[in-house]
């Protein structure tokens, strides 16, 4: 039903009690920890984004370019650029405030000025071989000894029970060392200095250890090329979670992917048999190609570029089509592929310094019927030997949730990852009620209004999300959920103090005494964006 919210003024706030909980709609000043981001209308003219990278033949990046110097085709079409700016990896965010208690949020932590630009270093666990993975983890900890102060990156691993993340973002390479002494129990006084003997250049023994103790339970996967396509899924699967997770997130996004073999570009540019023969793949073709398009699609509507390393190093690699995987996802993303290289930590630097000087163009384009077809994206400039990295095109699918089945998959999938979804900003604020050992509490959840869509009609503005919150067991069980949706028909005030403040929702909840985090999901109904945010209930 559609909500036509009559405001009263109550601390800051517009409240209204329905069936389904409190609403509200917040003040810029109220609970809210997000005023002050952009407020931006979000319509159902679509904005493409393009970020490119220039550089020279010296893979040096080119300066100085203006909106007159770029020319974009969209299926060959001629297009405006309609936003255009430049990201230095110098340019910082201001630090982000620090959240009251009981408060926890989606937005990536920032604590101090750090590049505006973020790298995801996946180490993949489940398509490297043995000999590689050892080769691959001395090297990425080679890298981080040696990585400057400033970096944004996250450190994760795929691994046969998925996705985990080793560390989330940081901008200090001092946590990511930490965390992989831990990840498996290491001390951190066990790693204090190199163990003496060591071989100079080498880093620590504790350092190695650690990185092998993280993948030494993974020598039971299937090696490359014996697979059933379990594993193919998987990468597919752990790809298009990272670009949830980057989706929310300003400036250049890397995914720097450490890997054997990235999945096959698709019966479009191979022959089934030669898919099959060389991925000794059994499954599906078709829901492989219809799982490796979700996630190309992912990554360019979260406009994340992917960078394969290959694991390899100098060895002779077995079937001939690595290569041109590798050389597809990179170009489909606006990456780079590194192959034929013993210096994976080069690559690794060689990839972020492509973050150095990114110039992002936007336009609108005219006359797609956003029926799902895939549009290619043809960028040029006007500059002599400048050479370009951008994605090459985009699925242009409608934004209408009556082409999934059921949306409430969609936010179970969101709240099952183990990385938060950042396509809208969310905030939960948990209240105690009563005393133990009922264990009540309020949720209050608040969704950033400038990352909804807002469609304009007679004056109003309508805007439509699902609430979703799940109570999971210490084992990763979901022992109970409830799903809210709403919708809204703002006048103008409302709808700028929904932009200004956002929107929220009050749910009321009894932790199940089994319980060890709460999980909630939103997804708005129109763009299908989503965010997530998990919360520790044994703190």
């Amino acid at each position: 039903m559609l909500v036509r919210v009559g405001m009263h003024e109550r601390a800051g706030a517009a409240k209204l009690v329905l069936a389904a909980g409190v609403v509200c709609i917040l003040l810029c000043g109220g609970a809210v920890p997000a005023c002050g981001a952009s407020q931006t209308l979000r319509v159902t003219t679509r904005l493409v984004v393009v970020n490119v990278v220039a550089h020279n033949k010296k893979h040096e990046p080119v300066k100085g370019l203006t909106r007159g110097d770029f020319t974009i085709l969209d299926n060959g079409k001629l297009q405006q650029v309609s936003v255009f700016s430049v990201e230095r990896g110098q340019a910082v965010h201001a630090p982000s405030k620090r959240l009251p208690p009981n408060v926890f949020s989606n937005r990536v932590a920032r604590d101090g000025n750090v590049p505006v630009n973020a790298a995801v270093i996946l180490l993949d666990g489940l398509d490297t071989g043995f000999a590689d993975s050892a080769f691959a983890r001395y090297e990425l900890i080679k890298f981080i000894r040696q990585m400057p102060l400033g970096e944004r990156v996250a450190l994760y691993l795929l691994g046969p029970g998925g996705l985990s993340v080793i560390q989330d973002f940081t901008s200090d390479p001092s946590p990511l060392l930490e965390a992989i002494r831990r990840f498996h129990g290491y001390p951190a006084a066990e790693s204090a200095a190199p163990h003496k003997g060591a071989t100079p250049g080498m880093p620590p023994v504790s350092d190695r250890d650690a990185l092998n103790r993280i993948v030494a339970d993974m020598n039971d996967h299937p090696t490359p090329g014996e697979t059933d396509g379990s594993s193919m899924m998987s990468g597919l699967e752990a790809v298009s979670g990272i670009a949830k997770r980057l989706s929310g997130l300003p400036g250049r996004k890397s995914l720097i992917w450490v890997t054997d073999r990235v999945p096959y570009p698709g019966p479009q540019s191979l022959n089934l048999d030669d898919v099959r023969q060389v991925l000794g793949y059994s499954g599906n073709i078709a829901e492989g190609e219809r799982q490796l398009r979700k996630a190309v699609r992912a990554l360019n509507q979260s406009d994340v570029a992917v960078y394969p390393v290959d694991a390899h190093g100098l060895t002779p690699h077995s079937g001939e089509f690595w290569i041109l995987d590798m050389d597809y996802w990179a170009h489909q993303t606006g990456g780079r592929a590194f192959y034929f290289t013993n210096g994976l930590s080069q690559a690794i630097g060689k990839a972020l310094d492509d973050s150095k000087v990114t110039y992002t163009l936007g336009y609108y384009p005219s006359g797609v019927a956003w029926n799902g077809e895939y549009r290619h994206i043809k960028v040029l400039v006007d500059r002599k030997q400048a050479q370009l990295r951008y994605r090459r095109g985009y699925y242009a699918t409608a934004a209408a949730v009556n082409t999934y089945s059921d949306p409430v998959e969609l936010l179970e999938t969101a709240a099952a990852s183990p990385l938060d979804s950042t396509g809208l900003g969310i905030t939960v604020r948990l209240d105690p009620i009563g005393n133990p050992p009922l264990r009540q509490f309020k949720a209050m959840v608040y969704v950033d209004g400038h990352r909804l869509t807002f469609q304009p009609e007679n004056g109003h503005y309508n805007a439509s999300f699902m609430v979703w919150a799940g109570q999971y067991s210490k084992q990763g069980g979901l022992l109970e959920e409830k799903t809210k949706k709403l919708s809204f028909k703002l006048n103008e005030t409302h709808y700028r103090a929904a932009l200004a403040g956002g929107l929220g929702l009050a749910l009321r909840e009894t932790a199940d005494p089994r319980a060890s985090d709460l999980r909630v999901a939103v997804l708005d109904l129109d763009s299908l964006a989503t965010g997530s945010v998990r919360i520790n209930l044994r703190q």
